[in-house]
């Protein structure tokens, strides 16, 4: 005999920016199963795991790896909100004397800063303004490991489209080669627009303030508190 199937339940998420929606499902057992084995990995294995739990809670509608920084973390905290509930304990460390506290946060007090940003940003690359690129948030892998790549690598990964006054191009479906070379031959006014771009994209955040309880210490902290990296099980 069968073993019975059961139902799922289904929530929409809106993307906050995008304003597209999508249906969503809670945490299964093997995605509380990825999340407790991420837990004592490295960060990238973390953001890894987010994205497959995202992707696999979307019935795969979303292809999480494409997703932002920000956006990645905001779903994958909603999604745990409607899994295991809106609130989360976890330890302060004070900056000054290591000591730990106890500290419980609610989901809904993340924000979203420079959500108004603008998704895209065009970039003339001639005085007529015939020739130009659209830039794009970079996906979440890419920002990971920002610290690590050159110019041309990040980029790579940033423009959306390049055109002229005749047509334009998708860049991901150009060669690698392809891209690079055109990156490469860039003037350094671009590659400017370009960082002012990432100074201005949006952050999910929430920070703490608060005052060390420990007698000898007392000192005061702010602590920013970035994503999911919190909420693994």
């Amino acid at each position: 005999m069968a073993l019975p199937v059961l139902e799922t339940p289904t929530f929409n998420l809106t993307f906050p920016g995008t304003n597209e929606t999508y249906k969503f499902r809670p945490f299964k057992v093997k995605e509380e199963k990825l999340l407790t084995m991420a837990s004592d990995g490295e960060y990238e294995d973390m953001l890894n795991v987010c994205q497959q739990v995202v992707t696999n809670c979307s019935f795969g509608e979303v292809d999480a790896t494409k997703l932002p920084m920000h956006l990645l973390q905001w779903t994958f905290l909603q999604i745990r909100k409607e899994s295991v509930g809106n609130k989360q304990e976890f330890m302060l460390i004070c900056g000054h004397c290591k000591g730990t506290m106890s500290y419980e946060v609610e989901v809904d007090e993340f924000k979203i800063n420079n959500l108004d940003s603008d998704s895209s940003k065009t970039i003339f690359l001639n005085e007529d303004k015939t020739v130009g690129m659209i830039l794009k948030f970079p996906p979440a892998h890419i920002m990971n490991k920002i610290d690590d790549l050159d110019d041309v690598e990040i980029l790579k990964h940033c423009i959306d489209t390049v055109f002229d006054a005749e047509q334009s191009w998708d860049v991901s479906k150009e060669t690698d080669d392809e891209v690079v070379g055109f990156v490469e031959t860039l003037p350094l006014e671009a590659l400017a627009e370009t960082r002012e771009f990432f100074k201005t994209m949006p952050m999910l955040e929430h920070i703490v303030e608060y005052t060390c309880p420990k007698e000898d210490c007392g000192k005061p902290n702010a602590v920013s508190i970035n994503g999911y990296e919190h909420f693994f099980a």
